[in-house]
């Protein structure tokens, strides 16, 4: 007769972290399975592997393997406690989430307890008895942890760095900071500042059975002592922060953008992670392509620079891996379908917003606003030459100048679509059934830039080519004739700062909503739609003030090396997309003239880098935005506008290329992002 499990109506995740744990996991795993299920009529398994060096990763894909219960996540390298026990309840689905110990230091028999509490409760946490095996340091190191928390955040617990259960709702909505042993503490003082409930109930505990603790490692101390006071701080000043939780949520949107409607659904693309928001930036990986699943147009090394996440999924047995992340399957094909060991729309949107940037300010924005004005343009672009030479690291993912990683996403999820018995996208979509589009732009940063307008203008316009000139608000109006000029003969007008100033980014949204739409005011008469950036330098604060302003923004390029914001950077991307703001992004998909002539190309060899980026782009049917300077000493000058001729005859000439002004790229692409997807053209 089969007993009736105690708590029927229960689901409950368990989550195990494990670093370096390949002695006792499958032990303990196999022990707190096999008691959870007695206890559960719904039971998840997830082990999260943080970048072991043992054999620990191979062991919870096995396990993940054999046990279908049982999910398999691994960090690319060691995150921290706090960060495994995160992404493990990111990837969660069921109501309870228990975070077990993998060393056997749990006494299982409690879980019942912990369960039963959360009826009452949305927090469980439990209280130690005896530790027999700690030693004097650690006891004492333990008594001091406890009593700063308890005396910072106003509470009198008697352990608050044991296993915990939580509802799952306690996550929905808060945002979590730690990455190690303060994980635990932060989410309890957050949510009990928020109003939610937490109770301790008694707890046996027993000493690992295999392996070292490294929580009493003074680095591990220091840095949780330096999470304390911060959060403390920051909790003190302010409302804890939260963020949207909404399951498949993610910083910004493929909206507007090519992306399968259906492969979700389908079953085709397998996203992971979950509903729970991530606890730190993603970061850049090298993602190495096998030739299985390599377009025509990816350069035939097949490594690409890519954002993840923290975690990937465990592979299914015996699937046919085709691209790898630091040597672990990232995409496979499993049952004759691709799927993803990351959610890949995640990936998509954290590139087109550049999560991956660390968002500091660059020492080189303190510059003052008007140092084009007393700063000779050689000195300048010597000075550029020379951060330039200081500012490209050995970097494995800069695949600078074509980065084609968000490309090839798209392209293998419509891959996997075709795979899926679904339709592919159909190519060409510009208008009028051109295959790729190109727009010319000229960044006016001073009034000796505008002074070279004319000559500049009158290269296109034997061609027949119209073009967009950004100027600084401080430039243009003190050249009113040359603008009206450009306007007359139907080029476009945009704005590149009231200055050119490389700290208008950085400041406070309302200082740059007076100085740009101040501007805007003075200039009504040359219908400014756009904008870019001075040395594009952008900011949340100056997003959202341009999409308030204007109809697009073209700020941010697919990518660039030793940037003023990195050494790498970039969204990826060959297409426009929608910002989260609203506004329209064109992305700069052709490398800059005036960083090509610092790194040492001549005028010619920059014509060669651009045919050959062009011959890309026009493969993938996107869009190259081309930029030059009209300063005298870049693209202004007559030996580079010599170039820049026999470079334009090149390709106006195409059959196939269509030759819009930027807002009306802006426009077309605009009135396409109607739907949440786009596969029709």
């Amino acid at each position: 007769m089969t007993r009736k499990r105690p708590f029927t109506s229960t689901g409950l995740t368990i989550v195990i972290p494990a670093y370096n744990e390949e002695e006792c996991l499958e032990e303990v795993f196999r022990e707190i399975r096999a008691h959870a299920i007695e206890l559960v009529g719904r039971l998840e398994m997830v082990l999260v592997d943080d970048g072991s060096t043992d054999g620990t990763g191979e062991l919870v894909d096995r396990l993940a393997r054999r046990h279908p219960d049982t999910l398999a996540l691994h960090h690319l390298r060691n995150q921290g406690s706090g960060q495994a026990i995160l992404t493990g309840i990111r990837a969660s689905t069921l109501p309870l989430i228990v975070y077990l110990p993998a060393d056997g230091q749990f006494h299982l028999p409690d879980l019942a307890d912990y369960i039963r509490a959360s009826r009452h409760s949305q927090i469980v946490m439990g209280a130690r008895s005896a530790r027999t095996d700690y030693t004097l340091f650690r006891r004492l190191s333990s008594r001091v942890f406890l009593g700063l928390f308890n005396l910072l955040f106003r509470k009198r617990f008697e352990d608050v760095n044991w296993v915990h259960l939580w509802r799952r709702e306690v996550f929905l909505g808060l945002h979590v900071e730690s990455r190690g042993v303060f994980f635990l503490a932060e989410v309890l003082a957050k949510s009990c500042s928020l109003g939610m409930n937490a109770v301790q109930v008694p707890s046996g505990y027993s000493g690992r059975r295999a392996g070292v603790a490294n929580g009493t490692r003074l680095p591990v101390i220091l840095l949780t002592v330096y999470e304390m006071a911060r959060i403390w701080w920051r909790m003190n000043r302010s409302a804890p922060s939260v963020e949207s939780s909404v399951p498949g949520s993610c910083p910004g949107s493929v909206k507007g953008f090519w992306w399968p409607a259906t492969a979700r659904e389908s079953g085709s693309i397998h996203a992971g992670g979950g509903q729970i928001g991530e606890s730190r930036p993603p970061r850049l990986e090298v993602l190495e392509v096998s030739p299985q699943l390599r377009p025509n147009w990816l350069p035939r090394e097949g490594r690409l620079a890519v954002t993840p996440g923290v975690a990937l999924s465990g592979p299914p047995a015996d699937s046919e891996v085709l691209a790898r992340i630091d040597g672990r399957p990232a995409v496979v094909r499993d049952h004759g379908q691709i799927r993803f060991l990351f959610d890949p729309e995640r990936a998509v949107s954290w590139r087109l917003t550049e999560a991956f940037l660390d968002g500091a300010r660059p020492l080189v924005t303190r510059l003052p606003a008007g140092y084009t004005d007393w700063l000779p343009g050689p000195v300048r672009h010597g000075l550029h030459r020379l951060f330039i030479a200081a500012g490209r690291p050995d970097d494995p993912a800069d695949f600078w100048p074509f980065d084609p990683s968000v490309e090839w996403i798209r392209w293998a999820a419509l891959e996997a679509e075709a795979e899926g018995g679904n339709d592919r996208v159909p190519d060409p979509f510009w208008p009028d059934r051109k295959r790729w589009a190109l727009v010319v732009t000229h960044d006016v940063d001073t009034v000796l830039g505008m002074g070279r307008i004319q000559a500049i203008a009158d290269v296109e316009k034997s061609r027949g080519l119209r073009s967009c000139w950004y100027v600084t608000g401080e430039a243009g109006l003190a050249r009113p004739d040359l603008l009206d000029a450009v306007a007359a003969r139907g080029d476009e007008i945009g704005l590149h700062g009231d200055r050119h100033d490389l700290g208008l980014a950085y400041l406070k949204a309302d200082e740059i909503e007076a100085r740009l739409g101040g501007c805007l005011d003075r200039m009504e008469a040359w219908k400014i739609r756009g904008y870019r950036s001075p040395a594009l330098l952008v900011s949340p604060a100056l997003s959202g003030v341009v999409a308030r302003h204007f109809q697009y923004d073209s700020s941010v390029p697919d990518t660039d090396t030793a940037s003023l914001l990195g050494s790498r950077r970039g969204c990826g991307t060959l297409f426009p997309f929608r910002r989260p703001e609203g506004s329209i992004e064109l992305p700069l998909t052709l490398p800059l003239e005036d960083k090509l002539a610092a790194m040492g190309h001549s005028p010619r060899e920059i014509l060669g880098i651009w045919r050959n980026k062009i011959e890309t782009i026009r493969r993938i049917g996107g869009l190259a935005v081309l930029t030059t300077h009209a300063e005298p000493h870049l693209g202004g000058s007559d030996r580079f506008l010599e170039v820049y001729g026999e470079f334009l005859d090149s390709v106006t000439g195409a059959d196939d290329v269509w030759l819009p002004l930027p807002h009306q790229a802006a426009s077309w692409w605009e009135r396409r992002c109607d739907g949440e997807r786009m596969i029709k053209p």
